[in-house]
Protein backbone atom coordinates (compact mmCIF):
# COMPACT_ATOMS: atom_id res chain seq x y z
CA UNK A 1 0.00 0.00 0.00
CA UNK A 2 2.98 2.22 -0.47
CA UNK A 3 2.07 6.19 -1.85
CA UNK A 4 -1.22 5.73 -0.66
CA UNK A 5 -2.73 8.72 1.24
CA UNK A 6 -4.60 8.63 4.36
CA UNK A 7 -8.01 11.00 4.32
CA UNK A 8 -9.32 11.72 7.71
CA UNK A 9 -12.65 13.78 7.40
CA UNK A 10 -13.54 16.37 9.84
CA UNK A 11 -16.56 14.41 11.66
CA UNK A 12 -14.21 11.79 12.43
CA UNK A 13 -11.52 13.93 13.99
CA UNK A 14 -14.06 15.47 16.06
CA UNK A 15 -14.93 12.22 17.32
CA UNK A 16 -11.66 11.44 18.17
CA UNK A 17 -11.50 14.68 20.15
CA UNK A 18 -13.98 13.03 22.75
CA UNK A 19 -11.09 10.27 23.28
CA UNK A 20 -8.17 10.76 25.88
CA UNK A 21 -4.92 12.50 24.89
CA UNK A 22 -2.73 9.52 25.08
CA UNK A 23 -5.52 7.00 22.97
CA UNK A 24 -5.94 9.87 20.47
CA UNK A 25 -1.54 9.95 19.97
CA UNK A 26 -2.13 6.28 19.88
CA UNK A 27 -4.61 6.21 17.40
CA UNK A 28 -3.26 8.67 15.19
CA UNK A 29 -0.10 6.84 14.91
CA UNK A 30 -1.56 3.45 14.29
CA UNK A 31 -3.51 5.29 11.17
CA UNK A 32 -0.48 6.46 9.86
CA UNK A 33 1.59 3.97 9.41
CA UNK A 34 -1.60 1.86 7.41
CA UNK A 35 0.01 2.81 3.93
CA UNK A 36 3.66 1.66 5.55
CA UNK A 37 3.61 -1.62 7.07
CA UNK A 38 -0.45 -2.82 6.89
CA UNK A 39 1.02 -6.53 7.75
CA UNK A 40 2.32 -5.87 10.88
CA UNK A 41 -1.09 -3.45 12.35
CA UNK A 42 -3.59 -5.57 13.82
CA UNK A 43 -6.17 -5.05 10.39
CA UNK A 44 -8.88 -7.42 9.21
CA UNK A 45 -11.39 -6.95 5.80
CA UNK A 46 -15.15 -6.26 7.06
CA UNK A 47 -17.01 -9.14 5.97
CA UNK A 48 -20.12 -8.62 3.34
CA UNK A 49 -18.22 -5.05 2.23
CA UNK A 50 -16.13 -4.34 -0.20
CA UNK A 51 -12.73 -2.88 0.30
CA UNK A 52 -13.51 -1.80 3.92
CA UNK A 53 -11.16 -2.93 7.00
CA UNK A 54 -10.88 -2.87 10.19
CA UNK A 55 -7.75 -1.62 12.44
CA UNK A 56 -7.59 -2.36 15.92
CA UNK A 57 -6.03 0.08 18.84
CA UNK A 58 -6.66 -1.29 21.75
CA UNK A 59 -10.56 -1.25 22.53
CA UNK A 60 -11.18 1.69 19.91
CA UNK A 61 -11.77 0.48 16.64
CA UNK A 62 -11.02 2.55 12.81
CA UNK A 63 -13.47 1.60 9.93
CA UNK A 64 -11.12 2.59 6.49
CA UNK A 65 -12.25 2.27 2.87
CA UNK A 66 -9.33 1.75 0.61
CA UNK A 67 -10.22 3.46 -2.96
CA UNK A 68 -7.26 1.57 -4.74
CA UNK A 69 -7.92 3.56 -8.21
CA UNK A 70 -7.09 7.15 -6.36
CA UNK A 71 -4.61 5.10 -3.76
CA UNK A 72 -6.24 6.83 -0.98
CA UNK A 73 -7.78 5.46 2.25
CA UNK A 74 -10.85 7.03 3.64
CA UNK A 75 -10.98 6.70 7.34
CA UNK A 76 -14.94 6.01 7.95
CA UNK A 77 -15.59 5.56 11.77
CA UNK A 78 -13.67 5.72 14.75
CA UNK A 79 -15.22 4.48 18.58
CA UNK A 80 -15.21 2.05 20.69
CA UNK A 81 -15.57 -1.54 19.82
CA UNK A 82 -19.55 -1.87 21.24
CA UNK A 83 -20.01 1.67 18.71
CA UNK A 84 -18.08 0.04 15.98
CA UNK A 85 -20.55 -3.41 16.36
CA UNK A 86 -23.70 -1.67 16.39
CA UNK A 87 -23.00 -0.18 13.05
CA UNK A 88 -20.99 -3.18 11.60
CA UNK A 89 -22.82 -6.04 12.31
Amino acid sequence: MKGFQVIIPDRVFKKLNTFPKDRQKQILNKIELIPKTPKVLDIIKMQGRVDTYRLRVGSYRAIFVVDFANKTINIDKIGTRQEMDKHYR
